[in-house]
């Protein structure tokens, strides 16, 4: 629309580009009317998803703060077993 506007003189293929340009915009999509409804459905229910989650995960906090301390735990512990024996040095026979 902008050069269709701003360039009037522009003559035959020039200004047919610019028309199913806009025609193809509006084909697709391009205009709020069509997509507004089911966006602001979406956005809806993702938000009545997240909404049960953070009820979900506010009721069990704390056995959930618990399970991630003992995964950190065990993941250092295994971590620093692996690493001591792959960089342990052999012992020199003298």
């Amino acid at each position: 629309m902008y050069e269709i506007h701003t360039f009037p003189a522009l003559k035959g293929a020039h200004r047919r580009a610019g028309l199913l340009g806009v025609a193809a915009a509006v084909v697709a999509g391009a205009c709020p009317c069509y997509y507004l409804v089911p966006l602001l459905a979406v956005a809806g229910g993702a938000g009545g998803i997240l909404a049960a989650f953070g009820i979900l995960f506010s009721e069990y906090q704390i056995p959930i703060k618990l399970g991630s301390l003992a995964l950190l735990a065990f993941t250092a512990f295994t971590q620093e077993r692996s690493l001591r024996a792959a960089c342990e040095l052999p012992a020199n026979d003298l």
